[in-house]
């Protein structure tokens, strides 16, 4: 039987999902905004249609929050149990800087 945390370590190694959370760790963020981030961080091209299946994917899960707001239209932001998640992830990107091999000369 599978560990309980496996399914939330699937959850976020889904295409983009990391990126997402990192990229509204900062706070609210327009839709291009995000698109834009992931694109300058990880190199790849962010196709419309990918991005907005994740972020439906982490709305449903609870971690993503689509806000309408008056002033600056639609944005995206992290719920409280997103921030937390993304916290959690922070420090184990921490843990995987202080313990990745460094590289040889």
């Amino acid at each position: 039987m599978p560990h309980p945390l496996q399914a939330v370590l699937k959850e976020i190694s889904l295409k983009w999902a990391i990126d997402i959370m990192q990229a509204l760790s900062d706070g609210r963020s327009h839709y291009v905004d995000i698109q834009h981030q992931i694109t300058v961080s990880t190199g790849e091209i962010v196709y419309s249609k990918p991005l907005t299946a994740a972020l439906r994917r982490l709305e449903d899960r609870g971690l993503v929050a689509h806000v309408l707001t008056d002033d600056d239209g639609e944005n995206y932001q992290l719920t409280a149990s997103g921030a937390e998640l993304a916290g959690l992830l922070n420090s184990l990107d921490g843990w995987r800087e202080r313990h990745s091999p460094t590289p040889r000369r």
